[in-house]
């Protein structure tokens, strides 16, 4: 997978140049959902020889998903739970300007979440929390549902909204709504300073990756024990 991976990287490059001065929202799509594919399980986008996210889920049982070793800050369950929301966040409120997919079909209730934030700055009683009560399987499937919905978004853009900023009505609406902790406001201001084509390399693909790669490494620690 490793040949894998640094092709998703020049493909990523390639989504970089292209965000540059689309042609049309096709060019975009031809070089996103591909490497937006790779960072979301297989049967999110169809796709047919398996994904990264495939790869760091091989033997990681739910209970596996839930711990921590030693030597790390996270669970399989915060980096999923983190990804998740993030994409959420940044896709559906952010770039879309509608509801987010937690808020629709009972998914914080079915996935069982103890919170709605992200998980930025976290408190370790939180992440027991989080680790103890989530369902694993809704949680993979409430992933994968914000990856159906990120495609959705970027298909109904103008190729002209790459250049765009993000309303600061809707990054105020983060904070309202909780989906950030009061003391990790930190990606607010990131977020502020990033055009949509600037969002559309971080947080549904980059982001992913980063975590992605994380996990694995937790994988091979969790199931030498």
């Amino acid at each position: 997978m490793e040949e894998d991976r640094r092709r998703w990287s020049e493909k990523h490059a390639e989504l970089r140049e292209v965000l540059k001065q689309p042609k049309d929202i096709q060019a975009v799509l031809d070089h996103f959902l591909p490497v937006h594919a790779y960072v979301h399980a297989a049967e999110m986008s169809g796709l047919k020889d398996g994904s990264f996210t495939d790869e760091v889920w091989q033997g990681i049982t739910a209970d596996l998903a839930r711990k921590i070793s030693a030597e790390d800050d996270h669970s399989f369950v915060w980096i999923f739970w983190h990804l998740a929301r993030i994409e959420d966040i940044t896709m559906n409120l952010l770039i879309g300007g509608r509801p987010q997919v937690i808020d629709q079909d009972d998914w914080l209730k079915k996935v069982n979440a103890p919170f709605r934030h992200a998980g930025n700055d976290i408190t370790p009683g939180e992440m027991t929390a989080l680790n103890e009560k989530v369902d694993v399987d809704a949680l993979r499937a409430y992933r994968s549902a914000v990856g159906q919905s990120t495609r959705v978004v970027v298909a109904a853009m103008d190729p002209k909204d790459v250049k765009k900023k993000v309303d600061p009505a809707r990054l105020q609406r983060v904070m309202a709504q909780g989906d950030l902790l009061p003391t990790a406001v930190g990606p607010i201001g990131y977020w502020a300073g990033l055009t949509y084509a600037g969002l559309l390399l971080m947080p549904p693909t980059r982001h992913c990756l980063l975590h992605h790669n994380e996990a694995l490494r937790l994988r091979k620690k969790l199931l030498k024990k």
